[in-house]
């Protein structure tokens, strides 16, 4: 499965409310689609969660979560969100929270979203 087929409108915030109820929510697949994104207002912050690590033990997965094997990490997703970050830093789009790692989680996505005002 690829992020691609994530259903995004149904994931919920720590609150138990669908993102969808109270976040603009756009997939953002690469450096292009940020040339078509209209400029009429200033942003108010971008999320990057990249190069999240497959390699969980179940120790560290939250609970209730099933760990899936065989998934291989992509090849300079990190690097790739770093310059993107870079790319963003200053811009109208606001602050950029950068989640690389074992830092690129469910449970990191959600206390993003939630704290975010309505778009």
């Amino acid at each position: 499965m690829s992020i691609n087929h994530v259903p995004f409108a149904a994931l919920v915030d720590g609150n138990g409310k669908y993102l969808i109820e109270s976040q603009r929510i756009r997939l953002i697949t690469g450096g292009r689609d940020l040339l078509h994104l209209p400029n009429s207002h200033a942003g108010t912050g971008v999320a990057i969660f990249a190069d999240p690590d497959y390699e969980l033990s179940a120790a560290k997965a939250p609970a209730g979560v099933p760990l899936r094997g065989g998934w291989k990490k992509l090849e300079h997703t990190r690097t790739e969100a770093n310059g993107i970050a870079a790319i963003l830093k200053g811009s109208p789009f606001g602050e950029v929270k950068l989640s690389l790692g074992a830092d690129a989680t469910e449970a990191n996505v959600k206390p993003t979203c939630s704290h975010l005002p309505p778009g």
